[in-house]
């Protein structure tokens, strides 16, 4: 190798390096984080949205809740009006039975029951 050609290769290299360190400081420029202020607006940003979302679940969530609760509710003074409903028909029929087997012994031994 010539003396020429080892200078042109060192200046090649040379030249890639400086290159690729100019490339490397402009990309860590473009992709460097931001500045503590920046950093600070953008979290205080994300925790407002995400404060919101959260009220807004919350609310959904209450509502389903409440609309459960009530819903159940319903539900069980329902139940307990058939079942005092079906109490009250049990004793009626319990105090007709009564009567006919009441007149029956009655009729048979003489004696009221």
């Amino acid at each position: 190798m010539s003396e020429s050609e080892t200078r042109t290769t060192a200046l090649v290299i040379l030249g890639g390096v400086a290159l690729g360190a100019l490339t490397g400081a402009l990309v860590g420029l473009l992709y460097a984080p931001a500045s503590g202020r920046t950093t600070r607006s953008e979290i205080e940003d994300a925790s407002e949205k995400l404060r919101i979302r959260t009220e807004a679940a919350l609310g959904d969530l209450r509502k389903s809740v409440e609309d459960l609760v009530d819903s159940t509710k319903k539900y069980m003074d329902d139940t307990r009006a058939r079942v005092e409903a079906s109490i009250e028909a049990g004793k009626q029929a319990a105090a007709e039975t009564k009567e006919q087997l009441g007149a029956v012994v009655e009729k048979q031994t003489g004696q009221p029951l």
